[in-house]
């Protein structure tokens, strides 16, 4: 049996210096990211996180990538899977967030809660969407 070690403070001070090297085009890109989401009121805003996902990895793993503006649009792979994730997800909370809201003042507190559960239930499936389409 092997056993494996964790080094969050590694972990964390690598993400920090990826950030660092690549500050201004990372900002660019999330900056253009947030709005091309914006403009289509949400619905391209999953795609544009997941493509930015994919030029992290890509730095992470310093593999050859370009941090052009274009590499948001470059690789569509993972849209359908996103998006179709996006709508199940929205689908999903509004029907159980509207049916529990029907209960009367225990609902008002229950909201909330079941909306964070859902939340933080699927917060790592783009990362698993994105990742299958590297590998």
């Amino acid at each position: 049996m092997t056993v494996s070690t964790s080094n969050l403070g590694g972990w964390l001070q690598k993400g920090f210096d990826l950030y660092k090297a690549n500050l201004v085009p990372l900002v660019l890109l999330s900056l253009v990211g947030f709005l091309v989401g914006a403009v289509t009121l949400g619905i391209l805003a999953l795609p544009m996180a997941g493509a930015l996902t994919i030029v992290v990895l890509k730095l992470a793993d310093r593999q050859p990538t370009s941090t052009a503006v274009g590499v948001l649009f470059a690789d569509t792979s993972h849209w359908t899977q996103a998006i179709l994730f996006f709508i199940a997800v929205l689908v999903v909370e509004l029907a159980v967030t509207f049916t529990i809201g029907l209960i009367p003042i225990l609902g008002m507190l229950i909201k909330p809660v079941v909306s964070l559960v859902i939340s933080f239930s699927t917060m790592f499936t783009l990362f698993l969407i994105v990742d299958r389409k590297l590998a």
